[in-house]
């Protein structure tokens, strides 16, 4: 499963992404590409992006495991006229 740019929209975080893990066939994988946390970014409707630190922490309390995070992209103006990062996050649901 993939989703691209959509959670900085969603704001219950965790919520969403239980219902993703709930979603995702044993074995299954998601693939999750959003901004890194970036304070100079300010909106009501959006988050500012994501710490890895804090969604490994939230993603492997909901169930997940095998997480890894890898920015693949770095630019000016790309998050809100800011410059930013993008990662790549991979979630794995395990096998029961």
């Amino acid at each position: 499963m993939l989703l691209s740019l959509v959670l900085l929209h969603i704001p219950d975080t965790a919520a969403m992404l239980e219902k993703l893990y709930a979603l995702l066939q044993p074995g299954g994988t998601l693939y999750l590409v959003d901004f890194l946390k970036n304070p100079a970014v300010s909106h009501p409707l959006v988050h500012n992006g994501f710490d890895p630190a804090a969604l490994t922490q939230l993603t492997e309390a909901i169930g997940f495991t095998d997480t890894s995070f890898t920015v693949f992209h770095e630019a000016d103006h790309l998050f809100m006229n800011q410059p930013a990062a993008m990662f790549l996050a991979i979630l794995k649901k395990p096998t029961e």
